[in-house]
């Protein structure tokens, strides 16, 4: 396993991965690739033997919430609870969980 957090670059339509100075290796990119990391932030790369990880950042818009809700899942049971209290009954109260069965 390989990951780079600098001296990569996508020029070409390729990755250029450093190996040492001034050794590079090139991993060719497709259409989709390189136009979903169009005007994105790449950070880092990995590469292994049978894949490519390739990790971005991006801008994301920040949305006000309209409520919150709490969900705890227990063994034996679920409780939800919403900040403003706008749950259904049979789901804000304690709710027994149904006995699942599963077949392999």
């Amino acid at each position: 396993m390989l990951s780079i957090w600098y001296g990569f670059k996508i020029q070409n339509g390729h990755l250029r991965l450093p190996l040492k100075p001034g050794q590079y290796a090139h991993v060719k990119l497709n259409g989709h690739k390189l136009q979903a990391l169009s005007g994105l932030d790449v950070r880092s790369v990995t590469l292994t033997s049978d894949s490519l990880s390739i990790s971005y950042s991006k801008e994301a818009t920040e949305i006000a919430p309209e409520g919150y809700v709490g969900i705890d899942r227990n063994l034996n049971n679920v409780t939800n609870a919403s900040i403003d209290k706008m749950c259904d009954d049979t789901i804000c109260q304690k709710s027994p969980i149904p006995s699942l069965h599963i077949v392999m």
